[in-house]
């Protein structure tokens, strides 16, 4: 009844981003995507005005052109992905901070931060590729 509970926190104990290429590239695809996905009627509209201008040769704008009216809908698309857009921004910035306290702590305990095997040396091991989303095997590390 008297007995201690011990908790062993397991923040900053492994990195998110850092040393996982795969999870930076889909962050940097996701965020890409969005802003052009918020972007899209805006750039497809005026394009094609573009296009219709030149074959025309006369000026166009939305009263004489269907495609100047695509533009207004870009309202609609950036209320939605810029948002969203900006919370995968914070996000990923949240776990490069998450990471360089990780670094920073293992550093000060005297344990390699498992990027080098020694100095100099690139760690042999396939530490840059996650096996599926949430899987940690590849990194040597193991959940408990």
């Amino acid at each position: 009844m008297g007995g201690k509970i011990q908790i062993e926190v397991q923040l900053f104990r492994k990195t998110v981003f850092i040393g996982r290429k795969g999870r930076i590239w889909v962050g940097l695809v996701l965020l890409v995507g969005l802003v052009v996905m918020a972007l899209s009627p805006a750039l497809l509209g005026v394009g094609m005005m573009a296009l219709e201008e030149a074959r025309t040769g006369v000026p166009q704008h939305e009263g004489n052109n269907v495609w100047g009216v695509l533009p207004w809908l870009t309202m609609f698309t950036a209320a939605i992905c810029i948002p969203v857009a900006g919370i995968v921004l914070l996000l990923m910035v949240i776990g490069v901070i998450h990471d360089l306290v990780v670094i920073l702590l293992k550093r000060s305990a005297g344990e390699s931060a498992g990027f080098t095997e020694g100095p100099g040396e690139p760690n042999p091991g396939n530490w840059g590729e996650d096996v599926q989303w949430g899987d940690d095997r590849a990194n040597g590390d193991e959940d408990d």
